[in-house]
């Protein structure tokens, strides 16, 4: 079975065990429902039992997986882009001022959806035989440095995208390094929570790539930032890679001096960063000149579509542990927690070994749920 078949499968596989997982998180709310004495003393004992439970619920029936693509301006995020599609519709120079979101979807029908900032929409439909000239076009009159619309909040760009699956999209963000517009930073900022992934673009024409890494740290604190508020719970330092573009213009003996010098900063800034497995150096030109002519993809390019491919395998497969985790967490708590509160509580002692025995045998069969779940992840 090849990538996109494997991919395929695990999403099936997840969307079985979210739809368990959802249910299960209706049983623990059911639960605390029936007994205010246990509520309380679980939200006063064990604040994430209670405070949490909507928001991962809410985390949970969102099935969009979004690859955030970011880096500064021209690093060529939107080559990239382009490259792993196999389609040459984004714009290379983008409008220096847009704030607007891309994403791309893997869809049969073929359409852009344009949003601008007051909510409505705009969408084109295209025809499969020549619908990459007209997107092309189309994005480069709305998106391209000739464009005068500033009112684009995100684009949505469907068509067949062999390397995704449905639930997964690249997203080009604005550029973050033009000079006085603060809007762009904080555009992405305002999407980085949706992320399940990252893909860093780094520039090595700017004096190795991360001389000036101020844009970086921004963004693992920004992320940082958003775990401590409980968003981006499915986003972990491994579903990020970081791309060196512009490789070509590496000279072949300063390889090794500039690989050395980007990793090395690499890891005085991102947790836990594998240079080795995380950092891939491309030149997305050469790379496009190799498909025009009907040549081989080279090494370096298969080793990074590789990569995000089994970031993708990674991230289906281990987007639902974190919930299980804590369900497991949670049924572990009330389980401690109860036999305190009927203990407590002022009801007969025929009333409260008819409670404890309904009760526990329910939490029994919860945990049982959860932990048959958690044998399959």
């Amino acid at each position: 079975m090849d990538d996109r078949g494997v991919i395929k499968d695990l999403i099936d596989k997840d969307r079985k065990r979210r739809d368990a997982i959802f249910e299960i998180y209706k049983e623990i709310e059911a639960f605390l429902q029936t007994d205010v004495d246990l509520r309380r003393v679980l939200t006063t004992a064990f604040d994430d039992v209670t405070k949490d439970l909507d928001k991962l619920r809410l985390a949970l029936t969102c099935s969009e997986c979004p690859i955030l693509v970011a880096g500064e301006t021209s690093a060529g995020k939107s080559s990239l882009i382009n490259l792993l599609i196999g389609r040459s519709i984004l714009p290379h120079k983008l409008l220096s001022c847009t704030s607007a979101i891309c994403k791309i979807w893997n869809r049969n029908d073929r359409k852009v959806v344009f949003t601008n900032l007051q909510g409505k929409q705009e969408m084109y439909s295209f025809d499969p035989d020549d619908c990459e000239e007209q997107m092309k076009h189309l994005l480069n009159e709305k998106l391209g440095n000739e464009s005068d619309d500033h009112n684009l909040e995100s684009v949505d760009i469907y068509l067949p995208v062999p390397m995704l699956q449905e639930h997964i999209a690249f997203v080009d963000t604005p550029g973050i390094n033009v000079q006085g517009n603060t809007t762009l930073l904080e555009r992405l900022f305002e999407y980085l929570p949706n992320a399940i992934a990252f893909i860093y673009v780094i520039d090595v024409n700017r004096a190795g790539g991360l001389l000036d890494d101020q844009w970086l740290k921004k963004i693992l604190l920004g992320i940082k930032e958003q775990q401590d508020r409980g968003n981006m719970l499915d986003f972990q330092p491994e579903t990020t890679l970081f791309v060196c573009n512009k490789w070509d213009a590496v000279e072949e003996e300063e390889e090794r001096e500039v690989l050395n010098f980007i990793s090395s900063k690499l890891q005085s800034i991102w947790p836990n960063v594998n240079p080795d497995k995380q950092m891939f150096k491309l030149s997305c030109k050469e790379e496009k000149k190799r498909i025009g002519k009907g040549l081989s993809k080279t090494k370096d390019f298969t080793n990074l579509v590789e990569a995000i491919t089994n970031m993708m395998l990674y991230i289906l497969e281990t987007k639902l542990v974190k919930h299980v985790s804590w369900q497991k967490h949670a049924v572990q708590n009330m389980m401690d927690v109860f036999a305190s509160t009927i203990v407590s509580s002022k009801q007969s002692l025929v009333e409260r070994e008819k409670k404890a025995k309904e009760a526990e045998a329910r939490l029994a069969f919860l945990e049982h749920k959860v932990n048959k779940i958690l044998a399959h992840t």
